[in-house]
């Protein structure tokens, strides 16, 4: 019966012409197109000329056996992912053994039933174009990825660039807002004054976003010199509370440290505004008036601080990914704020800038723990 075969071509080496014959009548009679050598060397100068698309080799044949004509197969970048079944006379296993080493896929014992040569055959070469297949689709995998990688950089590009030349302006705009306010003073009503301050509170949220998305860029780029020095770390967790002012007039915040000094050598600037970061994201999840603990502990892996809030905790799925940029700590919730998505990563980046660790954990009693670790300044 015939069958089609999309041109696919096979080619039998065989010294002996009754075994040529047969297998290239009966191959043909199933459609395929079929090359016929008694001799390997003939069969590789033919397959360097035009590949075939599978290959039934014999092995002991004059001059060159199958075993050489394989290993010089898959020495050949053109031709080694060519499938070659092994057809011999010989039975012993180490044979069969030496004919998979040097690269066939199969290993058919004479004689042979045609149907079971056949039915390899077509195995084989459906797995071949199955590889085919796989190779092509990563091939355009790897090029859509490249394409996707270029545009990243790109937005990354003008995104850095929009945000820098934004900043100029918007910090001019704060000073004017301040200017106007220090010369309005005692001639505005109170309704007045209350919507200057917001403006300049909207200003100056906005100056520390976009100090927040260039910082990203340049520590992912390790481009940020950091200034480092000793550091007591109460005195770190003091100055990070201190930033925050007005933000904490409501809230109860206690600091637990050890009874001995603790330092750290760090970059003061980034790891209190890690610190107020964290404390920020406390107060907005936690119930209002809930304690809010800061901790301070020697770790064997060097100095933890963590921030403890009586919030709905972090669900197991996003204890990792709110970490990453543009991810929002608040993205499970409803009816909350939603910032950039950016203060995680900065806090991320910046403790590894420093060979620290960051995480969050829930406790059993409740609550989130963020925290994170810096190398120990002491012995």
């Amino acid at each position: 019966m015939n069958r089609k075969s999309d041109g696919t071509t096979i080619m039998v080496v065989d010294d002996t012409p009754a075994n040529l014959r047969l297998l290239d009548s009966m191959l043909r009679e199933r459609g395929y197109r079929v090359v016929a050598f008694p001799r390997g060397d003939l069969a590789l100068a033919a397959a360097r000329r035009n590949p075939p698309d599978l290959i039934l080799l014999d092995i002991n044949m004059p001059g060159m056996t199958g075993f050489e004509v394989c290993e010089r197969l898959k020495e050949d970048e053109g031709l080694k992912e060519i499938p070659v079944l092994f057809i011999s006379a010989m039975t012993e296993t180490t044979d069969k053994v030496r004919g998979f080493a040097v690269g066939g896929v199969d290993y058919v014992i004479k004689p042979f039933a045609f149907e079971e040569v056949l039915a390899r055959v077509e195995t084989h070469l459906a797995l071949q174009r199955a590889r085919k297949e796989i190779v092509s689709k990563n091939r355009e995998l790897d090029e859509s990825y490249r394409k996707l990688k270029e545009l990243e950089t790109l937005r990354e590009a003008l995104t850095r660039m929009v945000v820098h030349d934004l900043r100029s302006p918007l910090m001019g705009i704060l000073g004017y807002l301040e200017l106007l306010e220090e010369e309005a003073e005692g001639c505005l009503t109170d309704e007045a004054r209350d919507l200057l301050e917001h403006a300049r509170a909207a200003a100056t949220e906005l100056t520390t976003r976009i100090s927040t998305i260039l910082d990203v860029y340049r520590l992912e780029e390790k481009a940020m010199p950091l200034n480092m020095a000793e550091i007591d770390a109460r005195t770190l967790v003091e100055g990070a509370l201190k930033a925050l002012g007005p933000q904490l007039r409501d809230s109860e915040v206690s600091i637990q440290t050890p009874a001995l000094p603790l330092s750290v050598t760090c970059d003061r600037d980034l790891v209190e505004r890690v610190l107020g970061n964290f404390v920020v994201n406390a107060l907005k999840f936690a119930p209002p008036g809930a304690p809010l603990v800061i901790s301070v502990d020697p770790r064997p892996e060097g100095v933890f601080f963590g921030v403890r809030d009586q919030g709905p905790g972090v669900p197991v799925e996003y204890r990792e990914s709110i970490f990453n940029k543009f991810e929002q700590v608040d993205a499970w919730r409803q009816g909350q704020r939603r910032g950039t998505g950016l203060g995680l990563a900065f806090c991320k980046l910046a403790i590894e800038a420093h060979d620290g660790r960051i995480g969050v954990e829930c406790p059993e009693e409740g609550g989130s723990l963020f925290w994170f670790t810096l190398p120990s300044s002491g012995p």
